[in-house]
């Protein structure tokens, strides 16, 4: 309208976001350093790349950059590289809840039948992850009638769930 409202940090910051003149994943966070990435998931990746120093790897992808000559992670290096990138994004994490029947319930009619917490680099958690819910979907085994042979069909396309976690991580 026509007022002017004064904006806090985060409101500025949610605000430039919004506007896509700011993205979260290039901010820097403070105390972070190589020692807290999983320096094998980065030297592997590294090898797929072509570049073997973790600080390299990490500028090469804009992951990383010098302010003020000193060394600083960006968010999207600690969500693909920290061991812990729970420690400075405080939601980093998958959660998987299945449910026993169709409603979700609560108190002493809870219904959760598994509760599973995943931490760690994303590609790490999108592995998990996928073992996780491949292991709780059922496999159907039925007689096909033109060739008189069993055959057994998962219960979805594993292309489609796998996605919906993809999805659900970006």
């Amino acid at each position: 309208g026509s007022q002017n409202k004064l904006l806090n940090f985060e409101e500025r910051e949610a605000l430039l976001s919004e506007r896509g003149k700011r993205n979260f994943e290039v901010g820097t966070a403070e105390k972070v350093s190589i020692e807290d990435l999983d320096l094998e998931l980065l030297e592997s990746y590294g090898t797929r790349i072509g570049i073997k120093e973790p600080k390299k790897i990490l500028r090469a992808r804009h992951l990383a950059s010098d302010e003020n000559g000193q060394f600083k992670i960006n968010y999207a290096g600690i969500l693909l590289f920290a061991k812990n990138p729970e420690q400075w994004i405080d939601r980093a994490r998958i959660r998987i809840l299945k449910y026993e029947g169709s409603v979700e319930e609560t108190g002493v009619r809870l219904n959760v039948v598994k509760d599973e917490k995943i931490i760690g680099p994303i590609i790490r958690q999108i592995e998990q992850a996928t073992s996780i819910v491949g292991s709780m979907l059922r496999d159907f085994t039925q007689l096909d009638k033109p060739s008189g042979k069993f055959i057994t069909v998962a219960e979805y396309p594993s292309f489609a769930w796998r996605e919906a976690i993809i999805n659900a991580v970006a």
